[in-house]
This record gives C-alpha cells, sequence and structure tokens, in this order.
C-alpha cells in the first residue's frame, strides 16, 4: 500500500512539473533557436546596426566606453565585444555592477570612430530578453532558476516512477501493436530515459548559471563580514 502511495505521489510530482517547466521551456528552445542567427536575420531585415563611414584611427577604448556609460544613465562595462575592423562598431554589455549578472545586462553598440551609439532595435532584441529574463527584468534569472528546478525534479521523479513500469518490458520497448495511447507513452518512456543523462546535465548546469549570481553574492556579504567582523580593531 505504501509503495502504492508513494508511486502515485511521485507520479503527481511528475506530471505537474513536467507540465509546468515544459511551458517555459518551450519558450526558451524557440525563442534560443534564433538568437543562434541573431547577426543574419538583423541583416537580412535591416536591423543591423550600421557604422559612419570615416576615414582615420579608431577612438580610444576608454572614450568609447565612457560614451557607452553615458548614453545608458549609468553603469558598469563588463563585456566589449569587437565586431571586426570592418565593422567600425564595438558591442558594450553594461550591468548595474561589475558583478551583477550578465543576464539582465543591456547591450549597445558603439560607433569606434565617431563614439555614436546605436541602441538595439528589432524583434531580435525583444527575443533576446524574452530568452534571458523573461520579460521580467532583474527578476527573470530568479524565475528561470526555479524553472530549471522544476525541471530537475520532473527528470528524477520521471526516472522513479520509469523503473518499476519497465520490469514488464525489455528495456527501451515500443509497444505499436497496442492502441496509440500506450505507443505514445512507450516513446515517452523510451525518450526520456535515453535523454536522462544530458537533461540533467543541461538542467544542473542552466540552474547553475542562473542562480550562480545570486549564490556568490550571498557568499560575498556573508565571507566580508566574518572577515571585517574578524580584524582588530584600531585604537
Amino acid at each position: 500500500m505504501k509503495s502504492g502511495i508513494g508511486l502515485r505521489a511521485w507520479s503527481w510530482i511528475h506530471r505537474w512539473t513536467s507540465l509546468i517547466s515544459t511551458l517555459f521551456l518551450l519558450v526558451l528552445c524557440v525563442s534560443g533557436l534564433p538568437l543562434i542567427y541573431h547577426a543574419e536575420i538583423d541583416r537580412l531585415f535591416g536591423f543591423a546596426p550600421k557604422a559612419q563611414e570615416v576615414s582615420g584611427p579608431p577612438l580610444s577604448i576608454e572614450r568609447l566606453v565612457s560614451a557607452a556609460v553615458k548614453a545608458s544613465g549609468g553603469g558598469v562595462v563588463q563585456f566589449v565585444v569587437w565586431e571586426g575592423q570592418s565593422s567600425g562598431l564595438v558591442t558594450m554589455s553594461l550591468g548595474r555592477g561589475i558583478d551583477s549578472d550578465p543576464a539582465a545586462n543591456h547591450s549597445l553598440h558603439v560607433d569606434t570612430h565617431t563614439g555614436a551609439v546605436i541602441e538595439p532595435r528589432g524583434p531580435m532584441e525583444f527575443i533576446r530578453v524574452l530568452h534571458g529574463q523573461l520579460l521580467l527584468g532583474p527578476y527573470g534569472p530568479l524565475a528561470l532558476g526555479i524553472v530549471t528546478l522544476l525541471f530537475l525534479a520532473s527528470i528524477v521523479s520521471g526516472v522513479v516512477v520509469y523503473a518499476p513500469f519497465m520490469r514488464r518490458l525489455v528495456f527501451g520497448e515500443v509497444r505499436f501493436e497496442r492502441a496509440r495511447r500506450t505507443r505514445w507513452l512507450d516513446l515517452h518512456n523510451l525518450v526520456g530515459i535515453v535523454l536522462t543523462g544530458w537533461m540533467m546535465v543541461v538542467g544542473f548546469t542552466g540552474m547553475m548559471n542562473t542562480w550562480g549570481t545570486f549564490v556568490i553574492d550571498y557568499w560575498r556579504s556573508d565571507q566580508l563580514t566574518r572577515i571585517v567582523a574578524a580584524q582588530p580593531k584600531s585604537d
């Protein structure tokens, strides 16, 4: 009786964690695919940033960073990506602080010869924000971490439910002669168990990427407090 109740509980966990996480994972997959080719898509539809055709040497990196910070109203430049000598552009990624979460950064392009700032535009910028923050701003990484936690719970609960079920079948068996629902269930179990290891890696690393900044911030705050408290007080 206890095993039956436990199996039903695991089945309930598997069902609801899978349903909730699948909705968000679908959004991440659909938005992540075009982001792989975002530069090509922007050029195709005319949204790619363009620098002015100006001869002469480029501005110093200090002036480019200053222009980006001024245009964004403050912040700290975390990343500088040179788009190539021929493009005449450099991409700046700005965060609220030097150690803020890159997923919540604001990116812009700077003309390397004039210092003019070009804001990203077009549908790909919306898709980038959707993929990295779920349109939730700085709370996006926290929400993504919860989604990955649900995803991991669905995988673990799926394995628990799958183990006793497969005692009656050969590993990976798909009963094509049975009803459609049974065939789909067998295919679901086969794909799920084969990809379990890969999905665990994706889910765990995804949770570390989204919650890593929060964990580091907490660790830094805790350790700095202890270090300061341990310092001898000056007279």
